[in-house]
């Protein structure tokens, strides 16, 4: 007899183009923490081996800092992605806080609802990582968190 074929392959349909991706003229509303990550990494050239433990010493390596939080990262990526972002958090009235108040500022974040508590630390993030790039300890120091007001 005859053999019918089926083909199960489909050729793939473009998608509706629109004019954005994202809806610009509803906010988006995104409570929670912002921090100061600082990120320290020993030198590979430290002579740092793996089974020796790493405590009780300094180490040559590189710190760096950036803006983090998760709460942050999402409404830095909607901003930036064009949605109309509005985040709600909180920051202590020290030299960390005037850091991620400037840097969402520099990137166009709206900061109304980013309420500076004075007396209060601003939240950081304190990663330790081997020379390989593993982390070995971190400290997250995020009291500031339970004070975030959620805007009216």
């Amino acid at each position: 007899g005859s053999s019918s074929q089926r083909s199960y392959c489909t050729t793939a349909r473009p998608h509706r183009q629109t004019t954005s991706a994202v809806n610009t003229t509803r906010p988006v509303l995104i409570i929670g923490g912002c921090a100061l990550d600082v990120t320290s990494r020993i030198g590979e050239y430290a002579g740092i081996v793996r089974s020796k433990p790493l405590t009780a010493s300094s180490f040559p390596g590189k710190v760096t800092m950036s803006v983090g939080g998760v709460a942050q990262n999402i409404a830095r990526a909607a901003h930036l992605l064009g949605a109309h972002t509005l985040f709600a958090s909180a920051v202590g009235d020290d030299s960390h806080g005037s850091l991620v108040v400037n840097d969402l500022k520099r990137v166009g974040l709206n900061t109304a609802h980013l309420q500076t508590l004075p007396g209060s630390r601003t939240a950081v993030y304190n990663a330790i990582h081997d020379n390989l790039g593993d982390l070995i300890a971190a400290v997250a120091d995020m009291d500031i968190n339970h004070q975030i007001s959620i805007p009216q």
